[in-house]
């Protein structure tokens, strides 16, 4: 029975040599591909190669869209003269309320540039159908945008003096 004993912790001694070993190797593999480190992923959506796609992901615009969606398409035409314009809108309504000695509110300012706003897709259109390009287009805006202002201005101006608001 002694012998039986002495035998078994033998072969256990052998299996814990063998983990350690084993152990061993397996640090020595942790540590030499511990150097690799990644402080920053970018992602370049252009680059990427999709193998398999579930699902629905929609990321601002449709697929219909994309085409329509060229520097040259209305629709880029469109938001771009609107963002210009809404950049220069409230400097325009600056220099109109200095020179007409003008103090309004900031609640009555967002009012007129919010209305000023709201009228740039209807006039876009209108300037597109006449076959403007986008600085023409633009152009005009602009000074479609300063004849309203000032006519808004000039009658406020003359309420005023006649003793009307």
């Amino acid at each position: 029975m002694n012998h039986n004993i002495w035998y078994y912790i033998q072969q256990q001694m052998l299996l814990i040599e063998q983990l350690q070993q084993r152990l061993t190797e397996l640090e020595k593999q942790i540590d030499s591909q511990s150097g690799t480190r990644i402080e920053k992923i970018e992602y370049k959506f252009d680059q990427l190669k999709i193998e398999r796609l579930e699902g629905t992901l929609q990321i601002g615009i449709t697929p219909d869209e994309i085409e329509s969606f060229s520097q040259d398409s209305p629709l880029h035409q469109d938001q771009q003269i609107q963002a210009d314009l809404y950049n220069l809108l409230p400097t325009e309504l600056d220099r109109f309320l200095e020179h007409y000695h003008i103090d309004l509110a900031e609640q009555d300012k967002a009012s007129i540039l919010t209305d000023l706003n709201q009228q740039l897709p209807k006039r876009i259109a209108y300037y597109q159908n006449k076959q403007l390009s986008t600085d023409e287009i633009k152009h005009v805006l602009i000074k479609d945008m300063r004849q309203s202002l000032a006519d808004h201005f000039e009658d406020k101006g003359d309420d005023v003096h006649n003793g009307s608001s």
